[in-house]
């Protein structure tokens, strides 16, 4: 299993985290709060959670190319929506394969 993690800095991470899930809700399995959520895609999950200023993400999924398929949706929809924003991912492998 691979495991990524990114901390994305934005203005208002809160109302982004709230609008991703909206978003997402119509096409994957999504619970969330007004602080944290969990998104299950078909090839792994996502976790994410307001921290400070921040948004703290989790990527989980058996393969790498998967995870970074995840990173990518996530990484277009949060440009995307918070478009005004310099955003910088920085996406870390926490566990599972490194090359």
């Amino acid at each position: 299993m691979e495991v990524t993690e990114a901390t994305v800095d934005l203005d208002q991470p809160g109302k982004m985290l709230l609008r991703l899930c909206k978003h997402f809700e119509h096409k994957v399995s999504v619970t969330y709060s007004e602080t944290k959520a969990h998104m299950e895609f078909i090839i792994g999950s996502c976790d994410a959670e307001v921290i400070g200023n921040a948004l703290h993400f989790i990527c989980r999924s058996n393969e790498k190319n998967e995870n970074q398929e995840i990173q990518n949706v996530i990484e277009r929809h949060l440009v995307r929506f918070a478009r005004k924003e310099d955003i910088n991912f920085g996406w870390r492998v926490v566990s599972g394969n490194t090359e």
